[in-house]
C-alpha cells in the first residue's frame, strides 16, 4: 500500500528559500537591532482590547523575531486579565 505524500511545488520551494535568505541576511546585519528596537509599553495597564490592538500592530509592522518578547508580555497580560 503506497502512502500519498503531498508534493511541494517549485513555487513553494522558492517562497521558503526567499524567507530563509531574508532571515539569514537579517541575522547577519549589524544594524538589525537598531532597526528592530520596539518601544516597550506597559501592557499591564492595557485593557484586553488595547492588548489585542497592540498585538495586531506589532504583527503587521514588525518581523516575528523582533516581537517575541512583546508577544510574550501581551500573552501574559491576556492570561492575567482572563483569570479575573
Amino acid at each position: 500500500m503506497a502512502v500519498d505524500t503531498p508534493e511541494v511545488s517549485n513555487e513553494d520551494d522558492e517562497v521558503l528559500n526567499e524567507i530563509e535568505e531574508s532571515n539569514a541576511e537579517d541575522a547577519e546585519d549589524e544594524g538589525n537591532k537598531d532597526r528592530h528596537s520596539i518601544e516597550v509599553k506597559e501592557y499591564d495597564s492595557m485593557s484586553l482590547e488595547g492588548l489585542a490592538i497592540e498585538l495586531e500592530k506589532l504583527v503587521q509592522s514588525q518581523k516575528v523575531q523582533a516581537i517575541k518578547s512583546h508577544v510574550d508580555g501581551i500573552n501574559a497580560e491576556f492570561k492575567t486579565n482572563i483569570k479575573l
